[in-house]
Formats: structure tokens, C-alpha cells, sequence
């Protein structure tokens, strides 16, 4: 029997390297570090070298309808199986899609998001910054415009 919605199993982002679970996004908010692009946040965080590379998806309704929100998670999905490997170390990404994120073409998509993956290669595994009120903000990413 073929999997559930054609894809090939070999090539999926299964269950066990995604952020699933609602203590996992609280946690994330509060131990991990920002960058911001103009469609994604990204909040991310260092595991030990023996685990493996973990993505969560926050696309909320201001992103598009269920077919918008769908198609920018699947494109997130699969930049993030796609160069997973890429990563010097493992990392637990929390990517939250912004207004706008789904009018991009997939391309548009991959360069935002491989930007936050070269950012990634230069970040330190510990330390950064701490702004006052204990939010923690890198540089590169500038003020969010609201």
C-alpha cells in the first residue's frame, strides 16, 4: 500500500525529527535565539552532537488560507529535508511563517530560508547577547517592522 498522500517514504521528514508538541514551542521561545528574514522567524537552538535536526512549523491563519498555509509549510518541509545535511551540527528549528510568506514561488522560499541556514553555520552554539526584559536578538536580523 502506498503512503498516505503519494509521497515517497524515503524521502519524507518523518515524525520523529519535527516539533510536534506544544511544551516543545514553549521551550524553544524561551531557551532559543532569533533571526529574522522578511517572511520567517526563526527561533533555533543547538542539540548535543548525537541527536538529530528537528523543525516545528508556526503558520497562522495571516499567512493565507489552508491551501497558502499547507503549501508554505510543505516548502518549508522541504528545504529543511533537503539540507538538513548541511548543518555543521544539529539544531532544533522553530520557523514562523509571516505575513506574506505564502505569495513567494518555492524558490523565493529556499534563498530566504538558506540565508537563516548560512547564519546558522556562523552562529555559536552558546552565548549571544541578552537584551533587556531577557529577549535575545542577533544582530543581522535588525527591528521587526510592525
Amino acid at each position: 500500500m502506498p503512503p498516505r498522500g503519494g509521497g515517497r517514504p524515503d524521502q519524507a521528514l518523518p515524525k520523529s525529527r519535527r516539533v510536534l508538541r506544544s511544551p516543545e514551542f514553549e521551550a524553544m521561545k524561551r531557551r532559543g535565539r532569533r533571526f529574522r528574514t522578511a517572511h520567517f522567524a526563526v527561533v533555533y537552538s543547538p542539540l548535543p552532537e548525537a541527536a538529530e535536526s528537528r523543525l516545528g512549523l508556526v503558520v497562522g491563519r495571516r499567512t493565507g488560507n489552508a491551501v497558502a498555509r499547507n503549501r508554505v509549510k510543505r516548502r518549508i518541509r522541504e528545504f529543511f529535508r533537503t539540507r538538513r545535511p548541511e548543518l555543521a551540527r544539529p539544531w532544533v528549528w522553530v520557523v514562523i511563517a509571516r505575513e506574506g510568506a505564502a505569495e513567494l514561488t518555492a524558490h523565493e522560499t529556499a534563498a530566504e530560508l538558506q540565508g537563516v541556514l548560512e547564519h546558522l553555520q556562523r552562529a555559536p552554539v552558546a552565548g549571544g547577547s541578552r537584551k533587556p526584559g531577557g529577549k535575545e536578538e542577533d544582530e543581522a536580523a535588525g527591528p521587526t517592522p510592525r
